[in-house]
């Protein structure tokens, strides 16, 4: 069986925009045959969510400035190119071939 992956899709609230980009993210996972669970919260809950969860990646559609030195090698994208449709392919291939690399 192949691994799950978890990650993180934060947002100023957790609500909206997070939920959109993490549809985004598991539609195209899924294109990829590649299982993912992801986890929508606001930007405020990342650190601590990162000891309960350990998400393999985190996406984020606002700056992570002020926590990013307690995300440890947490690998970080931007959420962005998912809700523009901009560079959302390579976005989702990136994230694609990160996954499998840490499998």
């Amino acid at each position: 069986m192949a691994r799950k992956y978890k990650l993180l899709s934060a947002c100023g609230s957790g609500i909206a925009t997070s939920s959109h980009v993490a549809a985004s993210i598991k539609n195209g996972m899924a294109d990829r045959d590649i299982e993912v669970d992801v986890r929508t919260c606001g930007v405020t809950e990342i650190s601590g969510l990162i000891d309960s969860i350990k998400p393999d990646a985190i996406f984020s559609t606002t700056p992570l400035d002020d926590i990013v030195n307690n995300l440890g090698d947490i690998k970080i994208y931007s959420g962005v190119p998912l809700l523009t449709g901009i560079n959302k392919k390579k976005l989702l291939d990136d994230l694609a071939s990160y996954l499998k690399s840490i499998g």
